[in-house]
């Protein structure tokens, strides 16, 4: 029997309501060339001409780790979204798709370094066994080989920048991945890199092209509404947005609110960040935000986003748990944004 993409997402949608805390995305069919063409060639933003920080200090520094240290607060809200994941950063979205298990995912950074080295940790999700085995590609014991199979696997448009990236950020990751991979364990919150079904997923996304690293800035004009209008045209929604702490840098402007709301959240989509907290708690706060609750505030023309939570008026205390937001701000209730529905 031929199997429409129709009757595919159907049997998506009922697998979801039947065992929503196990979304089957084992039915994932490869793009149709229409489809490939909607995902991959939406526009991207050119690189910035800086790197952006909380303050002055903290200007021109690339991420390329994570250093949020208890991503495991956010485990609980995002496991099985389903749907499609868009998120800043390098580490932290893989441990966030193999939780959510989205349809499709889409990396967004502004950072040339980040969106360079996604190209090596997609090569080995795909050549590597299994969490354990992609964990040693970053191993010092096995660089040389990593960098063979990157030089045999890479397409030469991102070859040297990828290359460059993988050597310039290797022990870091290493480092990194590894301390990850101990502080989930040890909250009983594990990611792919123990956690099989995680993995596969991860993997699948990319063997079937759903992965997609792009250089996405969220003040400018081009990648955030392309995406949006690409997963509109896919039929996809998004159920996860991750933002890091990139809100810290800048006050919202007109484009950035028009770049969130140009995306088609779905009807229970949630939105998580991070807020400087060392001062507190020598970590950041970890908050989530329902979308329904964040485009209101958007609506609303808030100035930034400690107008919707602060991590300095947190006792030590609350800076080390999860703070959640469904408030829509009353006065907007009746003209808030209007949610698109899930499949």
């Amino acid at each position: 029997m031929k199997i429409t993409r129709d009757l595919l997402l159907l049997a998506i949608t009922i697998a979801c309501a039947t065992a929503p805390a196990a979304p089957a995305w084992g039915a994932l069919a490869p793009w149709t060339a229409a489809e490939r063409a909607t995902f991959w060639d939406s526009p991207q933003d050119a690189a910035p001409k800086e790197l952006l920080g909380i303050n002055d200090e903290f200007k021109g520094r690339s991420y390329t780790t994570g250093d949020e240290f208890h991503l495991e607060l956010f485990a609980p809200k995002v496991r099985n979204l389903g749907g499609g994941y868009m998120g800043v950063g390098s580490d932290q979205a893989y441990i966030f798709i193999g939780w959510a298990r989205p349809e499709v995912a889409w990396l967004t950074d502004y950072d040339p370094l980040v969106v360079a080295l996604h190209a090596a940790y997609r090569v080995f999700f795909l050549h590597s066994a299994d969490g354990a085995a992609f964990l040693q590609r970053w191993n010092s014991k096995n660089a040389a080989e990593s960098l063979a199979l990157l030089k045999q696997q890479l397409p030469p448009t991102v070859s040297k920048s990828t290359l460059a990236a993988f050597r310039l950020s290797r022990s870091l990751i290493w480092a990194r991945l590894n301390r990850v991979r101990h502080m989930l364990n040890k909250a009983k919150q594990p990611c792919f890199l123990d956690e099989a079904a995680a993995y596969a997923h991860i993997q699948q996304l990319y063997q079937l092209e759903r992965i997609r690293p792009l250089s996405a800035n969220l003040l400018e004009s081009k990648a955030i509404v392309g995406i949006g209008a690409a997963a509109r045209t896919l039929g996809v929604h998004i159920h996860g947005l991750y933002l890091s702490n990139a809100e810290e840098y800048w006050p919202y402007s007109p484009q950035f609110r028009k770049n969130i709301q140009s995306l088609p959240f779905g009807d229970a989509a949630i939105v998580w960040r991070t807020l400087s907290g060392f001062k507190k708690n020598g970590d950041y706060c970890y908050h989530i935000q329902t979308a329904a609750s964040y485009l209101g505030y958007l609506q609303r023309k808030v100035w930034k986003v400690f107008a919707i939570m602060r991590c300095g008026d947190k006792t030590p205390e609350q800076a080390a748990q999860l703070l959640y937001t469904d408030r829509v701000p009353p006065e907007l209730k009746p003209k808030a944004p209007a949610i698109q529905r899930s499949n």
